[in-house]
């Protein structure tokens, strides 16, 4: 449980690494510099524990990566069969992936590319150990393409080469 603030900024630093990460990948395809929204949200009502902003986001960008990183992990909580948001994404309604559940918690991004966003989480939660490999590669894996799957496995060598 993260009830401390030693655990909170532990989960931080990791949301900061593997955002670090992603950020050097999409330099890579010549996307440009991102920025987005973390949050942290309890999986049974969405309710955000606390909300962080990581890198660069254009003015008129801000509002819409706040509101989507609490909206999937809202939507999260009320799908509660459902492990990622990716489960209930409608385009139509402006509904993206990037959250998932991991235990007790729900973890969102919103700023970087759908997958990317899903694909941090995920390597958030196995790090800070609230899931494992076998339950991340699940999660990344529910039948949808395009999956996070290659991103997560990128973030996690990534990190794993660096430390």
């Amino acid at each position: 449980m993260i009830n401390n603030r030693s655990e909170t900024e532990e989960m931080l630093d990791l949301v900061a690494n593997f955002f670090n990460h992603a950020t050097h990948f999409l330099m890579m395809e010549e996307r440009p510099m991102p920025g987005g929204y973390f949050c942290l949200a309890d999986t049974v009502n969405g309710r955000p524990w606390f909300i962080c902003s990581f890198g660069i986001m254009l003015e008129e960008k801000w509002p819409r990566y706040l509101h989507f990183a609490q909206e999937k992990a809202l939507r999260l909580a009320v799908n509660p069969s459902h492990e990622s948001s990716w489960q209930s994404r409608n385009e139509e309604e402006e509904q993206w992936g990037g959250a998932i559940r991991a235990g007790q918690y729900i973890l969102s991004f919103s700023g970087l590319p759908e997958k990317w966003d899903e694909a941090l989480c995920l390597a958030v939660a196995f790090t800070h150990q609230l899931i494992n490999m076998d339950e991340a590669i699940a999660i990344a894996d529910l039948k949808r393409t395009p999956s996070p799957l290659e991103e997560f496995s990128k973030l996690i060598r990534r990190e794993r080469i660096q430390s």
